[in-house]
């Protein structure tokens, strides 16, 4: 699967104090203790809890009545507790990592009250890092390392394999990274990872097979050229980064899926599938050591090998793009150049800026363009962060194509009188409870801890980011917009039936 689009907040680091357990060493953990009180107050939000409680050791019911003054007043500060009344969603759960003698990272999210568990392992192997002859390279090889093993070697078999423990896999690749997914019941656990381990290091690639899967490649490009949403934020994306890895299309192009090769993919594979660019990554029912004993067993042998980053320096395209298209609509991308994960408080003000613009129906985009004037049917808002560059986008269709330009160009430059004191207060609060909201699911939870893998190399706790965002005030919101809403970091792109502009 080719995930191009993902707005995940990134974390900060993790401090040692709160409800959050956070190991980082070089060897094996050493025996867990019984957690404390504290421990087990580790915050998390999800539906509401109707019966687990009477499974928990007495101590850990207690915990309940203390969650909410114990985990919030620890980990995100007494301000956040105070406008928050959710003591009733939360379960205990806790963070850790540890990192395997050949340099792969183990973070785990325990979960007292789980009985399943979802595993990813994440590597920083994305379309970004191919070189110009090998274009599609990460996408193609997320395909085959699902259609068999030298355990399992033919996709049935491997497929077999799941079907017999009930687990879901799946892959994505993006421009920065390929993840490989497995989840199911907590019992096949084991099974679980061993399958994770043979499609990471033992894939086979099978010739037939990929000559096969390249034809199924190729109508996966066709169908996403045909999307004209999918192709205006691609094209908008690889015009606003032109002549930079961040502009590739993660697809390929037909010629490069057509000439790829069983010893290019196991080239590509050798050079970027290394342990120490590497996390896996595990939500639910597994405690920190025995995740790192079953990434021992059957991730241990995996040798690390220098890997090279195909990283360059960007100069924005800020020349307007339009590419004529025989369709009803004209599909709309402004982009703006903003900043890598170097700047984490900047890219989560950007992020509070994009719930501001578009989240819910009084935002100030949705009154303008659909309830106001009618001239849009959905507006959608991505805040790209990489590990070297930014970019917020926001992305519509219409018919007239240059009264929304103009609306959506008068609603940033408005920010400063409309966003108010009162009014920045309420949209931070917002985007804090959409935060733990997201986070009350596993995989939102994992792609969070996977996404601040791939931007900063290690793991980092969702306490964090919550204490960042309580720093970050109005006037900090207003230097950011005007640092980078302005015309000379502007790219526009437009899909649509006659040239505009």
């Amino acid at each position: 699967m080719c995930d191009e689009q993902s707005d995940l907040v990134p974390l900060s680091g993790q401090s040692s104090k709160g409800c959050t357990e956070h190991l980082s060493m070089p060897g094996k953990p050493e025996a867990e203790p019984q957690p404390s009180l504290r421990q087990y107050c580790s915050w998390r939000i999800r539906w509401p809890m109707m019966m687990w409680t009477s499974r928990l050791p007495r101590n850990r019911a207690i915990c309940l009545a203390a969650t909410k003054m114990v985990s919030t007043l620890a980990e995100a500060g007494e301000g956040v507790a105070a406008r928050r009344g959710y003591s009733h969603f939360f379960i205990m759960h806790t963070y850790s990592e540890s990192i395997l003698p050949n340099k792969l990272r183990v973070i785990t999210s325990t979960h007292v009250d789980s009985w399943i568990n979802f595993m990813e392992l994440w590597v920083n192997a994305g379309s970004r890092h191919e070189n110009a002859g090998g274009l599609g390279y990460a996408h193609i090889l997320e395909h085959m390392l699902l259609k068999g093993t030298k355990k399992w070697p033919t996709p049935y078999l491997l497929g077999l394999e799941k079907d017999r423990i009930g687990v879901y896999s799946n892959a994505q690749t993006n421009l920065e990274k390929i993840s490989l997914t497995i989840n199911g019941l907590s019992k096949y656990k084991d099974r679980m990872m061993h399958v994770l381990a043979e499609q990471a290091l033992n894939s086979i690639i099978d010739e037939i097979a990929l000559e096969n899967e390249k034809k199924v490649i190729l109508e996966e490009y066709k169908k996403s050229a045909d999307d004209p949403v999918r192709h205006i934020a691609r094209i908008s994306q690889m015009n606003f980064f032109e002549n930079h890895p961040l502009g590739k299309n993660i697809l390929g192009n037909p010629e490069s899926i057509k000439a790829v090769t069983q010893d290019s993919l196991l080239a590509y594979h050798h050079s970027f599938f290394v342990p120490s660019q590497t996390a896996l990554i595990i939500s639910g029912d597994i405690k920190h050591g025995e995740a790192y004993d079953m990434a021992s067993k059957y991730f241990g042998g995996w040798k690390d090998v220098k890997s090279k980053n195909n990283f360059q320096n960007f100069r924005l395209n800020n020349h307007s793009f339009f590419e004529k298209r025989d369709i009803s609509q004209f599909h709309i991308a402004i982009s703006y150049n903003t900043t890598g994960v170097e700047l984490s408080k900047r890219q989560l003000a950007l992020s509070i800026l994009a719930n501001y613009l578009n989240f819910g129906y009084t935002s100030p985009l949705m009154q303008e363009l659909r309830i106001k004037n009618g001239l849009v049917y959905q507006i959608n808002i991505m805040n790209g962060r990489y590990v070297d560059a930014g970019r917020f986008s926001i992305q519509t269709s219409t018919t007239e194509p240059q009264k929304v330009i103009d609306i959506i160009l008068e609603t940033i430059n408005s920010i400063p009188d409309k966003l108010t004191p009162s009014l920045f207060e309420e949209i931070k609060n917002q985007y804090i409870d959409g935060l733990l909201v997201n986070m009350s699911d596993f995989e939102k939870e994992i792609s969070f801890l996977g996404t601040n893998f791939i931007l900063r190399g290690k793991m980092s706790s969702p306490a964090d980011t919550l204490k960042e965002i309580e720093s970050i005030d109005r006037d900090f919101l207003m230097d950011t917009v005007k640092g980078f809403f302005v015309e000379e970091r502007r790219h526009i792109a437009v899909l649509g039936p006659c040239q505009i502009f």
